[in-house]
């Protein structure tokens, strides 16, 4: 027993030092070479207009074609302030740097309570890299623990994590942390469904509670219901595959209190959320048509097979509605993202490469064919698992009623669900070589049974692999079907590539520039076309391999390094046309290795590996374009520190690219404008009508979430020939700004932040007209820095004021003149006329506000921070009401004299969210204490039997 142990032992960790090193070695430029996977990094706007400031290292070519400005502007500055939060010994609760303040936490998104994530944005910002790196070696290794669970050999476990660590759901979205946490645990899942279900203890019904909550807490409740999903899914076939239905009923009950406890353990996440999306504004309704959103060309399925195919610039005549222009002297016009939106991969989710498909169909094909081949549940599960998932995206009734089912229907499947059909075939794919491989043993061991194979020996520990004798007349039929089968698979691909894409794509690449505009037609041979061409080659020599495995039974190897080949060509590196050719040399040494590989000569293996890796970091060290250089995106300009000497408390407000939402958070400056998932309605609303100007026809759905102070706007139109369309118009925000100053006044707008070479003053003070506002200049360097002398305090004390209901109160924009008033009900006050007084913040933290408070009269003290529920109001520790003032932000009223008023951030979903944790957390403690006096209880019985 002690010896399988330290087997097992020693075989674990071999597999970590084998993804180690295969990352290390795809990744050489971001581990070894000091380039970066920071989004921060491929979009040009942050806390200056450009690039980050004092950045002067290397820029990608914008060819990544998916969505990187949510990563850059939504996710990347709020981990900087989350960690801030944390290190100042604070709950990442509250925002107060966002659109006048929202909820933090509760945007689910933010990962804030996900210790990963935690553990990474407590780190330097030099070390973000290598956690990216780290969810791929996670991702990859519990694949790998989780198909030796089920039985797999070694080298097949060892394929089945490198299929799913380097697919396109772990790299092409690798620094869309909201997605690939919650990928990274769907291995970590399975592993835990699987052995709660071989052996149902209170370690195991702990552990995968503790795994569900992880799901859950990882950032995005699309994927972790997709991933849940499949979970419940596998633990239906699985209980019933390996029991025949024996233990279902008690299985079930443990897996339903396992699911309970994760429940529990991330309520405090949950209960917030639920409670913020309930009455928050965003895009994803109910029975709004999102769950059923379908790839409408069934060709994009393909791209999945080849994904350089998509390896092309960002092109404005293709999205118009998303890209801006930005000038660069090295690199000349480029077009990046300024909002969320659905780029080529957003439609097909990630990618698998066309290798684990060959393998998935050789596999299930097989196991068909002889129905008595070990692991035939297992493969025809997950491959259909995840043929069902993209049937569903592409419309195929009756897979997409699954679409229509509650919480399906807020889920946009192309995207989130991707984790759950990528790592379905990765399995199935490693499982399809695990069938070649036992059959050929098998086969072999009936026709010479004096002699062993060349394949490894496969000892599997599970029932669903388990040795199986074959009568001597079955080893003829398996050499046929060994041969057949892929000989079948591959013509079928190659008919399709060579009749349907192939001829297409060849018409494109010759006439290239009448259908693509002269920034992307270059790519157009390297990217579409090369990629082609490699697919299908790895498509020859995966066949070349099968067919010389069961001649001469070697050569399985190979395929490890022919998957790690094909992976590694896919990953996107923002490579110029030139240099897209030239990855065609470690490609060809990489074929070298896959030839030494497959004839087992581990001297020349080596050397080539060598080569590979030399010539992949040269090409990378050398290339203009590509992984940008390792920088801190948050390295302040001079005029931070310029503002954050100001005395008081302030808000700002930029414009084309100054401080990007939400980069304001990154560095404690409180802003107006916002990139957030969820919105609360009264500050949407209230941006709408008062902050900007709204065109007719304007995409509101498309930038309501996205305040950005860009001059882009995106308008719908129509036209009878093509249907609805968009486009683009612009309108400077300097415009909305002056027209609309009363209303950034009350939000406490004191400072402006504009390009150097824009000037919202059109003519000097003495030539303004009165309603025409003039803002001085107060800092002129890297930027101009305007001030508003109108803004009003943050916060003021009013006594003009109307009670409109028993909940909100109406003052005017200015602060100071409403048109009648009325006493609040609970004030007692025999003057016809309330007198102003002062209110000072003391002290104004993330979840809590101090305000000191002096009145000759009652009035109404306001604070210009969001109203939201979860607030309370204290005046000298006493509980007080908080009324909505003006529909949006708070107010409370005070007597006279001098008070102590504090606002506290306590939503009371959060406290009961805490509870169900505390409980959770309990009942994991109590799960474990029994196996550990059980545990004891053994110990001293062998103890006293000796």
């Amino acid at each position: 027993m002690l010896g399988i142990i330290l087997n097992n032992i020693r075989r674990n960790i071999k597999a970590f030092l084998v993804y180690l090193l295969l990352i290390s070695a795809l990744y050489s430029p971001v581990v070894f070479g000091g380039k970066s996977l920071q989004p921060a990094l491929y979009q040009p706007h942050g806390l200056t207009q450009g690039w980050p400031y004092g950045y002067e290292g290397r820029k990608p070519v914008n060819t990544f074609n998916v969505d990187l400005a949510t990563p850059a502007y939504y996710e990347w500055p709020v981990n900087k302030l989350v960690g801030d939060m944390y290190k100042s010994k604070s709950l990442p609760l509250w925002n107060p740097y966002q659109a006048a303040g929202t909820p933090l936490a509760a945007e689910y998104s933010t990962r804030a309570f996900f210790p990963y994530q935690i553990l990474e944005n407590m780190s330097p910002v030099a070390l973000w890299d290598y956690f990216l790196l780290g969810r791929l070696l996670i991702a990859g290794f519990f694949s790998f623990l989780f198909l030796t669970r089920v039985g797999l050999s070694f080298s097949a476990s060892l394929l089945g994590g490198i299929f799913y660590m380097f697919s396109g759901t772990m790299v092409w979205f690798i620094n869309l942390e909201q997605m690939t946490n919650v990928a990274m645990m769907l291995p970590v899942l399975l592993y835990s469904l699987e052995s709660m279900i071989r052996k149902a203890g209170g370690i195991q019904i702990a552990m995968l509670g503790v795994v569900c909550a992880l799901v859950l807490l990882g950032g995005q409740p699309e994927v972790a219901f997709y991933i849940m999903f499949l979970a419940v899914s596998y633990f239906a076939f699985r209980t019933l595959h390996l029991y025949k239905g024996k233990a279902f009923v008690s299985l079930s009950i443990k897996f339903i209190f396992a699911l309970a406890l994760g429940i529990a353990l991330a309520a405090p996440q949950i209960l917030p959320f639920l409670e913020f999306a309930s009455s928050s504004h965003h895009a994803h309704h109910p029975r709004m048509g999102i769950g059923t959103e379908i790839i409408s060309n069934w060709k994009r399925a393909f791209v999945s097979l080849t994904p350089t195919a998509t390896e092309i610039p960002a092109d404005p005549q293709i999205l118009p509605e998303v890209l801006a222009r930005f000038e660069d002297s090295a690199q000349g016009p480029t077009y990046f993202r300024i909002f969320a939106t659905k780029g080529v991969w957003d439609w097909i989710g990630g990618y698998t490469g066309i290798l684990s498909v060959f393998m998935a169909l050789v596999g299930v094909l097989s196991v068909l064919v002889r129905r008595s081949v070990e692991g035939r549940g297992m493969i025809l599960f997950f491959f259909c698992f995840g043929v069902v998932i993209l049937l569903k995206h592409f419309g195929v009734r009756p897979f997409l009623w699954l679409g229509y089912l509650p919480i399906f229907d807020i889920a946009w499947g192309p995207r989130w669900a991707s984790p759950t059909w990528v790592f379905s075939f990765s399995m199935a794919g490693a499982i399809g070589y695990q069938t070649i491989l036992r059959c050929r043993t098998h086969a072999e061991r009936n026709t010479r049974p004096a002699k062993q194979g060349g394949s490894e020996a496969v000892q599997s520990n599970e029932d669903a692999f388990a040795s199986e004798a074959l009568q001597p007349s079955y080893a003829g039929h398996i050499h046929k079907h060994l041969t057949y089968v892929p000989i079948a698979v591959f013509v079928t691909f190659l008919g399709i590539y060579f009749c349907i894409l192939l001829p297409e794509v060849v018409v494109l690449a010759i006439e290239r520039n009448l259908h693509f505009s002269p920034i992307s037609a270059p790519y157009i041979v390297p990217s579409m076309l090369l990629g082609h061409m490699e697919t299908m080659l790895i498509l020859t020599v995966a066949l070349i391999m099968t067919l010389y495995y069961v001649k001469s039974g070697k050569g399985m190897y190979g395929f490890i390094g022919l998957a790690v080949l094909e992976l590694w060509w896919a990953i996107p590196r923002g490579y110029n046309h030139h240099w897209l050719y030239l990855k065609s040399i470690p490609f060809a040494l990489g074929l070298v290795l896959v030839f030494t590989l497959c004839k087992e000569r581990w001297r020349w293996a080596a050397t080539a590996a060598v080569f590979f890796f030399i010539s992949s970091l040269w090409l990378d060290a050398k290339a203009p374009n590509g992984f940008p250089d390792r920088y801190n995106p948050f390295t302040e300009p001079p005029y931070v520190g310029f503002l954050k000497a100001k005395q008081g408390f302030f808000r700002v407000m930029g414009g084309y690219g100054i401080l990007y939402p939400n980069y304001s958070g990154a560095v404690n400056l409180q802003d107006v404008r916002y990139i957030n998932a969820l919105m609360i309605p009264a500050y949407q609303q209230y941006r709408l009508e008062n902050l900007q100007e709204t065109f007719q026809n304007e995409e509101v759905a498309a930038s309501s979430l996205w305040f950005t102070g860009r001059p882009e706007r995106v308008i719908v139109d129509s036209d009878k020939t093509i249907g609805r369309y968009f486009k683009v118009v612009r309108r400077g925000v300097e415009k909305d700004i002056k027209a609309n100053l009363p209303y950034y006044s009350l939000l406490g707008v004191r400072y402006i932040l504009m390009p150097s070479q824009l000037d919202l003053n059109d003519a000097p003070p003495s030539e303004e007209g009165p309603d025409v506002p003039y803002l001085p200049v107060i800092y002129d360097n890297e930027i101009k820095i305007y001030e508003n002398p109108s803004a009003l305090p943050r916060s003021f004390i009013t006594d003009d004021f109307e009670v409109v209901s028993s909940d909100d109160v109406r003052i005017s924009p200015s602060g100071h003149q409403v048109k009648s008033w009325q006493p609040a009900t609970d004030m007692t006050s025999d003057t016809s006329r309330l007198s102003m007084g002062a209110a000072t913040i003391e002290e104004y933290r993330p979840n809590k506000v101090s305000i000191e408070a002096r009145l000759e009269h009652p009035g109404l003290l306001v604070l210009s921070d969001v109203y939201y529920r979860g607030w309370k109001a204290y005046v000298d520790d006493r509980p007080t009401k908080i009324f909505r003032v003006n529909q949006l932000v708070r107010g409370v009223f005070l007597r006279e004299g001098n008070h102590r008023v504090e606002f506290r951030y306590r939503p009371e979903s959060l406290t009961v969210g805490a509870a169900m944790g505390a409980i959770g957390l309990i009942a994991i403690v109590a799960l474990l204490l029994p196996s550990r006096r059980y545990h004891k209880t053994g110990q001293q019985k062998q103890s006293s039997t000796k």
